[in-house]
């Protein structure tokens, strides 16, 4: 008889030793072969439906954040536009407010102003209780008057007729001009009113109180 014939394998860490004999191949020291578990149709169909849910919560999941994120650009632009709507209400009531303001003070300044005017005219009249003032006064006027003018011209000072002797009397004399005076009591004692070829000076007191509320204001 034959002997059999031994030979060795090596495999990295693992040695195989098989032989051939007579009535087929005998393999040792190979690993043993695990068996896969063999499952049922139930433990399938439970394994296919586990994986069904994970698919359809991850579905669910994104469909939610799509949905969440759409919602919220639309509800950021109905936001924006309704802050817009809201800003332009309050600039419009702002502005309103103020032209009440502004009609309000001047319905309450108006009447103040008017009666302002008349008490400063009435005081300017009481310090002019003299002849006197009402002279020095109206040279004042026609002194500050010529000096601007550079060419020589003709005035014609209009005044009230309780000064139109005083003045007429007074030595008044300037190089450039030819004074003339006439009467007009429309005017106040001290008030005067200055022609030229140019221009009309209005030295009422009125208008010189005017004036002055009109560089306050």
């Amino acid at each position: 008889m034959e002997k059999n014939s031994i030979h060795s394998l090596s495999t990295g860490n693992h040695i195989t030793k098989f032989h051939i004999p007579e009535n087929g191949v005998i393999i040792n020291g190979l690993p043993e072969k695990k068996e896969e578990p063999i499952l049922t149709e139930v433990e399938i169909l439970n394994s296919k439906i586990e994986m069904l849910e994970f698919e359809i919560q991850k579905a669910r999941e994104e469909a939610y954040n799509e949905g969440f994120n759409a919602s919220k650009q639309v509800m950021d632009e109905e936001n924006s536009e309704k802050l817009k709507t809201e800003i332009g209400f309050f600039i419009e009531l702002k502005n309103n407010l103020e032209n009440e303001i502004k009609e309000t003070i001047s319905k309450i300044s108006h009447p103040i102003v008017e009666l302002s005017k008349e008490m400063t005219q009435k005081i300017i009249e009481r310090e002019l209780d003299s002849s006197q003032k009402w002279i020095e006064l109206i040279k004042s006027k026609i002194e500050k008057y010529c000096h601007k003018e550079l060419e020589n011209t003709t005035l014609n000072i209009k005044v009230n007729e309780q000064c139109i002797d005083i003045l007429q009397s007074e030595e008044i004399s300037f190089e450039k001009e030819i004074i003339t005076f006439s009467i007009d009591n429309n005017l106040k004692p001290g008030e005067c009113t200055i022609e030229s070829d140019n221009h009309i000076i209005d030295a009422s007191f009125q208008n010189q109180v005017q004036n002055i509320i009109n560089d306050i204001l």
